[in-house]
């Protein structure tokens, strides 16, 4: 079957001038937002080399300043940028990441210690033995052994 055989609607010539003139003009608004927007990239790099002079100017005092005061800021940079890249290494990163997850769960095992603490004790009373009596005799005993002249007789 050819193209041929396809009845196409008929078109008559003012049809055909009105879509072609519907088509220019999307066109023609098309290249107004399209001059627009090159109008603002026009006026951004008419701007940039007197804007990129004063931040390079400002960073050269910056690094004057720190000069005069004795930094040496190329060698502080360097050991920036080697500081970030050992940051930034896989397994810092994995170091990191493993710190903070036992960061939270910190409460949880002082919670877990603190109850086991507490068991024993109950069991140490249970058995008859004053624990704060106790400790405050080690506490005792720890303060006379350091005393300065324990400690003197020990060095002699």
């Amino acid at each position: 079957m050819s193209h041929d055989s396809i009845p196409r609607p008929p078109q008559s010539k003012a049809g055909a001038d009105d879509s072609i003139a519907d088509v220019l003009s999307r066109i023609d608004a098309r290249l107004e937002r399209l001059e627009k927007s090159v109008e603002g990239i026009g006026e951004v790099s008419a701007t940039a080399p007197a804007t990129i002079a004063t931040v390079v100017d400002t960073v050269d005092s910056a690094i004057e300043r720190l000069g005069n005061r004795g930094v040496d800021v190329d060698a502080r940079l360097t050991g920036l940028l080697q500081l970030v890249e050992k940051l930034t290494a896989p397994d810092t990163i994995e170091a990191l990441e493993n710190g903070l997850e036992t960061l939270r769960t910190l409460p949880q095992m002082v919670a877990t210690i603190a109850d086991v603490f507490d068991s024993a004790v109950a069991r140490l009373h249970e058995a008859g033995i004053d624990v704060d009596e106790r400790l405050q005799v080690v506490a005792q005993v720890a303060e006379r052994l350091t005393a300065p002249e324990a400690l003197a007789a020990v060095r002699e």
